[in-house]
């Protein structure tokens, strides 16, 4: 059968280009069902721990009588969960959570067996709504049991699966391109591209050819507007990407196309969404923009495009408008009647009639087209899907809305954060690797005698935990490589001595193939471990040199941050190719603070690292002391700007970012609060204040933006070249390190051992001035 739907491809050979799908997609198949089959049993489970609502006088008035509100909390166990177990209990499709209690205390701690709770309707609690913001959920009675439990939402793997099949069993025609990802670079023949050229009437948003970095935006769109297949646009901090895609998303409407937009997270959507439905913006007289995905997640100016309040005010406006015929027309009468029956007459009519629809990664999975049809994919109903922050979605995120599309924008930046990795979904993965278990424990032990330590994950670690805790983060230093990489290449090599070494080797280059990069470096330099690959294809070795050059625009110039803050990453990151500072950069950039002597510093804390709690309170007591003076510097002098001042204090781990929240909590007196504080009246206050991890706060930006990096040691997960980069790009006008600058200076990556080397001291007002 799938060879019949080859047969009606253009410009192929079906049998040959059958196999090479078949070849292609077996990985990723394989690793997904290993991963389902892994999250839908008992290990899998997961468990937080909540916390007592807010008191009575703080009730939500939108909340119903015997409802409430919880804030997940890590368990007292486990001090250091995970934001990936946080983000899962806060997925719009969990309907319900289970409560449990300890099953006996051991040594004063809970003990924990997920094989020997039961998932019943007595313990289980419906879930009525989200807060992913403040880490709570909207429970539909109080909890009496310490513990909850959820399991985990298969679901988007489950369309993953289903997307890698039908790409390989009944592609459409529409989808050829996707199709020659997986064809052998040595015969595959990528169709030239001619860019448009728009006149300077045309454009809508990018109207100033003499702004610093206009030329190339403009080039992207002319490319993009072009392309049969593919665009990639390379856009780093602050180089305008998203007043790129607005011009892109306007250019499309006036062509009559319709555009499918989506991203990793919510802020990165409703960014684009905002200024493309800004009444200011040029052009967008005739958008009908649907937003897919839960109300609570979404800003408030982008809330009334979400796709059930559409329906909800499209409804009424048909309501009112049949109410007022005295004599309906046959056609009115039926609508009236469609109406009567539901709401369905009114989303098929919206969802065929939007010309923009937008959702993240996984609320996008909310579309009816993708709800609705759960065995297969339907013909392409967009003709252009853009893929913002595309350097943290891997091949088979992307593919899920892809499908849905006929030619694809990739807009990313490869040298920020990358995908997440589970790391037990990689486990399980490269066990299959290795089946016999007494050869994973032969290997194991050749790496413990010559370590002569203790493991370094957990008392009764495995050969599959540690092989693939290495590989994760070797790959996070794949662009700084050095003496950690060295480190960590040699403790796999002991991990892989056995006497199938070859094979082993092929099937754990598989595992990495489908679990560590993103789409925006599968076509840009390809992935391969090894060079154990059959034969090369785009999605191992990149777009051919010719291909790429047609396709890809670099966005070389910077419009966030004061050139001081810029510099670092500018030549030690980007290497002089990005982050090019406008000449006016510094003026734009002025504020009347005088915190320090230089925009960007090193605050020297070499206080003691809790391991247990991963928190440094040294550091914590320093951020307070100095955003005292700061808020005391803006009650003085309150500044020019239109808003209130943002500062982010951003956190290298959940234990630092935990006892930062609270000592906000007693310095504003705001003790429920978790993740937004604010300095003056709530409602119009003179400063907001951020606290998060890194990695959530990849997508943000802010005034002044505290680092703290906790550890009294360098250690892999703070040498990632891109998880520095996305702390040190986030700030406009100050950004100030907080750290053991002596242990950092010991970093075996080049990257923070030359930022602790070159970062200008801190220098506060009080010692420059003698006092």
């Amino acid at each position: 059968m799938p060879l019949l739907n080859y047969n009606n491809l253009p410009n192929a050979e079906p049998v040959a280009l059958l196999n090479e799908v078949f070849q292609g997609v077996r990985p990723f198949h394989d690793y997904l069902v290993r991963t389902i089959r892994y999250l839908k049993s008992d290990e899998a489970i997961l468990r937080l721990d909540w916390r007592d609502p807010r008191p009575p006088e703080k009730h939500d008035p939108e909340v119903e009588e015997g409802t409430v509100w919880v804030e997940l909390v890590e368990p007292e166990d486990r001090p250091n969960e995970p934001d990936s177990t946080f983000n899962a209990f806060l997925q719009d499709e969990v309907q319900e959570v289970y409560e449990v209690a300890p099953l006996e205390e051991t040594e004063g701690a809970a003990r924990y067996r997920p094989k020997a709770y039961k998932f019943t309707r007595e313990n289980e609690i419906q879930v009525l709504d989200r807060d992913p913001e403040n880490n709570r959920l909207l429970l539909e009675r109080l909890p009496e049991l310490p513990w909850l439990l959820l399991r985990p939402n298969t679901h988007p793997l489950e369309c993953q699966l289903r997307a890698l099949e039908t790409l390989r069993d009944s592609p459409a025609p529409e989808h050829r391109a996707l199709l020659q990802l997986f064809e052998s670079t040595a015969v595959c023949a990528w169709p030239q591209v001619s860019p448009v050229s728009l006149s300077e009437s045309d454009w809508l948003v990018l109207t100033d050819p003499g702004r610093p970095g206009t030329a190339q935006q403009r080039q992207f769109v002319n490319t993009a507007l072009a392309t049969p297949d593919f665009g990639i646009l390379d856009g780093p901090p602050g180089s305008g990407k998203t007043t790129t895609l607005c011009e892109l998303i306007l250019q499309c409407l006036k062509r009559g196309e319709r555009v499918l937009l989506c991203a990793s997270t919510h802020v990165a959507v409703d960014n684009v969404l905002e200024r493309v439905t800004d009444p200011a913006t040029k052009g967008g007289e005739n958008l009908i923009a649907v937003r897919i995905g839960d109300r609570r997640n979404l800003s408030d100016k982008v809330k009334p495009h979400q796709f059930e309040e559409f329906i909800r005010t499209e409804r009424r406006r048909f309501e009112g408008f049949l109410r007022g015929q005295k004599s309906p027309t046959v056609a009115q009468q039926i609508l009236r009647e469609a109406l009567e029956s539901g709401n369905t007459a009114v989303e098929e009519l919206i969802l065929s009639t939007a010309n923009l629809v937008c959702g993240t990664a996984i609320g996008i999975l909310q579309h009816p087209e993708l709800k609705l049809r759960r065995r297969q994919f339907v013909s392409p109903k967009f003709d252009v899907l853009i893929f913002d922050e595309a350097s943290k979605t891997t091949f088979q995120e992307f593919l899920v809305p892809a499908l849905l599309a006929k030619r694809w924008i990739i807009v990313g930046d490869p040298k920020q954060l990358s995908p997440y990795v589970e790391e037990e979904a990689v486990a399980i993965n490269l066990r299959a690797c290795l089946p016999d278990l007494n050869a994973r424990r032969a290997c194991l032990a050749k790496l413990l005698e010559k370590r002569r330590s203790a493991p370094a994950t957990e008392e009764h670690t495995t050969w599959e935990n540690e092989l693939g805790w290495r590989l994760t983060r070797l790959h996070e230093h794949r662009l700084c490589p050095g003496a950690t990489s060295d480190l960590l290449e040699d403790d796999i090599d002991l991990l892989l001595q056995t006497p199938r070494e070859a094979e082993v080797f092929k099937a754990v280059n598989q595992v990495c193939r489908v679990a560590f990069p993103s789409i925006i470096e599968n076509l840009q330099h390809g992935f391969s471990w090894n060079d154990s690959v059959r034969f090369q294809t785009a999605l191992t070795s990149g777009l051919p040199p010719d291909c790429l050059e047609q396709r890809y625009v670099l966005l070389t110039y910077q419009h966030r941050m004061h050139p001081e803050i810029s510099a670092f990453s500018r030549k030690h990151v980007y290497e002089g190719s990005a982050l090019l500072d406008p000449e006016d950069m510094a003026s734009q950039r002025s504020w009347p603070y005088q915190l320090y002597a230089n925009r960007a510093v090193w605050i020297d804390v070499p206080g003691r690292f809790n391991r247990r709690l991963n928190n440094n309170l040294n550091e914590v007591a320093t951020i307070m002391k100095d955003l005292r003076e700061f808020l005391a510097q803006v009650r003085s002098n309150p500044g020019q700007l239109s808003r209130p001042w943002e500062v982010a204090i951003i956190a290298c781990y959940r234990g630092q970012e935990r006892a930062v929240r609270q000592q906000l909590r007693n310095l504003l007196q705001q003790p429920f609060e978790v993740r937004h504080f604010y300095s003056g009246h709530k409602d119009h206050p003179a400063v907001r204040i951020e606290v998060c991890t890194v990695d959530r706060f990849q997508g943000h930006e802010a005034d002044l933006v505290f680092i703290t990096f906790a550890n009294d040691r360098p250690t892999n997960f703070l040498e990632s070249l891109n998880r520095l980069n996305v702390a040190l790009t986030r700030p406009r006008f100050q950004r100030v390190l907080v750290g053991n600058r002596a242990a950092m200076k010991h970093a075996h990556g080049p990257i923070l051992r030359t930022l602790a080397e070159t970062e200008p001291w801190a220098k506060s007002i009080e010692v420059k001035n003698g006092r």
